[in-house]
């Protein structure tokens, strides 16, 4: 089964992202108001990195940054592996090994 399968079969139509110059302050916010864990993080239509509550908790409030001045990129997990909507999940499992 495909990843592509899997998101079809979520009725998943919609992948919230947010930019990486964003302020924290709004990705947070965005996080709440979609009830999910991460976000991908775009920069120039590539996928720069991905902003998920364990980075907050860890690179922010563990920190102490300040989610108001503090931007989206400074914080994220840098070049994350990336897949097609054609992998299969096996191969997933397989990368998350």
């Amino acid at each position: 089964m495909s990843i592509a399968r899997i998101l079809a079969q979520r009725n998943a139509g919609e992948i919230v992202t947010c930019d990486a110059a964003m302020p924290l302050r709004e990705a947070v916010a965005l996080l709440a108001e979609k009830r999910i864990g991460a976000l991908p993080v775009m920069d120039g239509g590539r996928v720069a990195g991905i902003f998920s509550e364990r980075d907050l908790m860890r690179r922010v409030v563990a920190a102490g940054r300040s989610p108001a001045v503090t931007k989206v990129t400074e914080v994220m997990t840098a070049n994350p592996r990336t897949i097609t909507p054609d992998t299969s999940v096996e191969e997933c499992l397989f990368m998350m090994r």
